[in-house]
């Protein structure tokens, strides 16, 4: 994979001196499809888009009287998109004694991940070959890659027909072909060159790596001039990788004795890893969790890193052998229950592949001890604390402040824990909406109470009292066994080492990605997160706060486009939404459930996946909840507000003409009469029955079955899964994981994630400035509007909705 383009890079040596006065230095062991790396600026200038990083190469040749010698300084990046450049600086001393230098600079530019195109220009100067001095000369590439096991070269020279010395240099023509026998550790290629002189050659080679780090390479090249006079060329190289650093070297050998024409050796320093011949082991990964979005928000400059990535990640780590611990630094993390649950779940796995979990907290709540109480040790702030006060969660009424502001509001509902309208219609919760909130409270404490004591290794009873007696300052955490140290960021690292005696701490990500890519990319997962308020049309954020509304329309088009695209395998939704629009919700659950058709679809659940949000989740083939995610309220309900009164009241006269019986169903001048209330509560039912009807077919229930355990009820992932409503237990990671199972790879196996849509230019921009984070401190007024938002938006009066029966937030 990576290493296989440096082995390349391995033999620069120069050949016989070639007829063409513009060439370099040479390469004996000429690959035209496996040009990977910083050494396609000789060869086949594509290459250069399979470079990840910044490589530096150098070469020296030692060869024959008749070949010269010869010395080469190579340099290429990335540096946007699918743009790389690359160039290089050559010294040839061919025989004679006439020094010419050689000045090439490049760029490629990546089609599509099967197909890149190079284009190459070379300036030639010499103080002693006046005739080439000043030449100039172009050269294009181009790389096809259309399977793992499948790779296509092509190499045009001298395009420009260059004249030196009186003569037109031809154009010369390189073809290679090369294969991965169903590994990566051998590539076998065959290559043919033809010149406008009529000299031909062929060849073929064998590159073999036994082990990681360490590359073999064999090669052939029978060469025939225009009056049938053939030579015989034979290679072997030798290279090792040591990381971001490694060495090379290769002996040629020529004619029909066989004998040494010389040697070349290199040397190679580039920002990514190639697969080193020694892994060092024992080191420990420092992770920062902070805020990490579901929906990701790369900037001008990439990034966009997400919770996906995260656990993604973390399942990497688990598989490492090289990795022994774990530190984490927690950053202010603000997860949500479920977020918290599945990364503790995580942890522990990590725990149990016998990787240590430190964990370093400034400061925190009940979620935070939650999240770490399973790790190996705590280290907390001397001057911090736990906020450990219990969970609430608080119901809020508009009935009285609507009647003094003379508005009068309706509305139909079907369910009878369908209470988001009791928050308009009522002063206080009715019983039904009571119990269901107490049955989440009392739910989520003893799961809490009970995870947290096993992993303090305190009884329920007793953290129970603990927090009881809360909040606590650092040194009141340490003496009740929450905590299990109070140290200073800084002095972490020291006490780990005291403790574990040895201690090698590296950034998470700093060798997440070696510095050459396989020929075809890894497998993919798709990623689509459902994200905010549900609603028809595109996908919206509000300016400033950042609250979504996620459109139907952009969600069936990014779900399409990944049913679509041949490389990726499965796909998962990760569903983070209260619900919304049904009709928009329906829209979204058919093209699901058309993509499921050919793909496995997996719909995760994240903190909250209730109403529409649990509709549109009907439509995968597996659907999984963590214990603590928020879901079911399978109901329906729509209403409107009437102004008449205030109208009135303030002096403002209106006057409606209309005509047709039912033109001002949906007019906020006054209440429904009890036929339009009537009109009104039979279409809503229709909408019942057809939510209904969708979970039955999903869930392989009956109507009558899913019936009971709807009616808007809202219940924790634990309690729905004993109902049927999900299948299992698991977040994101589990997700992928099943997503893999169904597709026919191992749990184990490496993909890569691509999130849908994709995110266009001025978003990027946007994230680039912080638009959209501007007023991230104002939480209660961001939470308000979170709630007025779609309605303000994009509701249309009257709309029959699929949301939660409130807005649920748990503190």
């Amino acid at each position: 994979m990576f290493v296989r383009t440096f082995l390349i890079a391995a033999l620069l040596w120069p050949t016989a001196a070639s007829a063409q006065p513009t060439a370099g230095i040479s390469l004996p062991a000429v690959s035209i499809a496996e040009p990977d790396g910083v050494n396609a600026v000789l060869h086949n200038p594509a290459g250069l888009s399979t470079l990840r990083s910044w490589e530096l190469r150098v070469y020296n040749t030692q060869f024959d009287d008749q070949t010269g010698e010869g010395t080469a300084l190579l340099l290429g990046a990335p540096v946007f998109g699918p743009i790389s450049i690359g160039g290089g600086l050559e010294f040839l001393r061919p025989p004679g004694g006439q020094s010419v230098q050689r000045l090439s600079l490049g760029v490629t530019y990546r089609l599509h991940r099967m197909m890149r195109l190079g284009l190459m220009f070379r300036h030639l100067f010499s103080d002693d070959d006046r005739a080439v001095d000043g030449t100039n000369t172009l050269d294009f590439g181009l790389l096809m890659r259309p399977a793992s096991w499948l790779s296509v070269g092509l190499g045009v020279h001298d395009i420009n027909t260059p004249v030196v010395n009186g003569v037109v240099i031809p154009r010369v023509y390189d073809v290679g072909l090369g294969f991965h026998p169903g590994t990566d550790r051998v590539s076998i290629e065959a290559t043919t060159d033809i010149d406008g002189d009529g000299a031909t050659s062929v060849g073929g080679q064998l590159r073999f790596e036994p082990i990681r780090g360490l590359e073999i390479l064999g090669r052939v090249r029978y060469g025939l001039t225009k009056h049938a006079e053939g030579n015989l060329e034979v290679g072997t190289a030798l290279a090792l990788h040591f990381g971001p650093g490694g060495v090379d070297g290769g002996v040629l050998f020529r004619g029909d004795d066989f004998g040494s024409m010389g040697f070349t050796v290199g040397a190679r320093l580039s920002g990514k890893s190639y697969g080193p011949l020694y892994k060092r082991s024992g080191k420990t990964v420092l992770i920062e969790l902070g805020g990490m979005p579901e929906t990701p928000r790369p900037g001008l400059s990439g990034g966009g890193s997400t919770y996906s990535h995260v656990v993604n990640y973390l399942d990497r780590v688990r598989l490492d052998d090289t990795v022994s611990g774990v530190l984490i630094k927690d950053v202010g993390a603000r997860f949500g229950w479920a977020q918290a649950e599945e990364l503790r779940d995580i942890l522990g796995e990590l725990r149990k592949a016998g990787k240590q979990i430190s964990v370093y907290l400034d400061q925190g709540d009940m979620r935070h001890l939650y999240l770490y109480s399973g790790a190996d040790r705590i280290y907390l702030n001397p001057a911090g604390g736990l906020m450990l006060v219990g969970l609430k969660t608080t119901l809020t009424y508009y009935r009285d402040v609507l009647d003094r502001l003379m508005v009068d509001t309706q509305w139909v509902k079907f369910g009878k824990f369908k209470s988001y309208p009791e928050s308009f219609s009522r002063s206080g919760p009715s019983e039904p909406a009571l119990s269901v909130r107490n049955s989440i409270l009392d739910t989520l404490y003893d799961k809490l109470m009970t995870d947290i004591a096993a992993g303090r290794k305190l009884t329920p009873a007793k953290m129970r009292a603990i927090v009881d007696g809360g909040p606590y300052l650092a040194a009141d955490c340490k003496a009740k066994g929450l905590v299990d140290h109070l140290a200073f960021y800084d002095e972490v690292e020291k006490l780990l080492r005291k403790e574990l005696g040895s201690l090698r701490v590296v950034r998470a990500g700093s060798e997440a990605r070696p510095a050459r890519e396989p020929w075809a990319p890894l497998p993919r997962i798709a990623v689509i997160p459902i994200e905010g308020s549900i609603v028809d049309g595109r996908s919206s954020t509000m300016p400033l706060l950042g609250t979504r509304n996620v459109g139907d329309r952009t969600i069936v088009a990014a779900v399409k486009a990944a049913a679509r695209n041949r490389n990726v395998k499965g796909i998962v939704l990760r569903i983070n939404s209260p619900g919304g629009s049904s009709v928009a919700s329906d829209h979204m659950h058919r093209a699901i459930l058309k993509a499921a058709e050919g793909k496995p679809v997996v719909a995760s659940m994240g903190n909250v996946a209730a109403s529409g949000g649990y509709y549109v989740a009907m439509g995968a083939k597996e659907v999984l909840s963590g214990d603590m995610t928020v879901t079911g309220s399978i109901g329906i309900f729509t209403g409107k507000p009437a102004f008449g009164r205030l109208y009135a009241a303030i002096g403002i006269g209106r006057h409606t003409l209309a005509r047709g019986k039912n033109a001002e169903l949906f007019s906020q001048d006054r209440p429904w009469t009890d036929a339009e209330l009537k009109v009104v509560t039979e279409k809503v039912k229709s909408f019942y029955d057809l939510f209904l009807k969708r979970v039955a077919d999903g869930r392989k229930m009956t109507v009558e079955q899913v019936h009971e355990v709807a009616q808007g009820r809202v219940w924790m992932g634990s309690q729905a899964r004993k109902r049927k409503l999900t299948d299992a237990r698991g977040g994101m990671l589990a997700a992928l994981r099943r997503a893999k199972a169904l597709a026919g790879m191992s749990v184990d196996d490496r993909v890569a994630l691509s999130f849908y849509p994709r995110v266009g230019l001025v978003q990027r921009l946007r994230n680039t400035l912080g638009i959209e984070i501007l007023l991230q401190r104002f939480s209660g007024m961001k939470d308000a509007l979170a709630v007025a938002w779609p309605f303000l938006s994009a509701f249309k009066p009257g709309e029959p909705l699929a949301m939660m029966p409130y807005r649920l937030t748990i503190e």
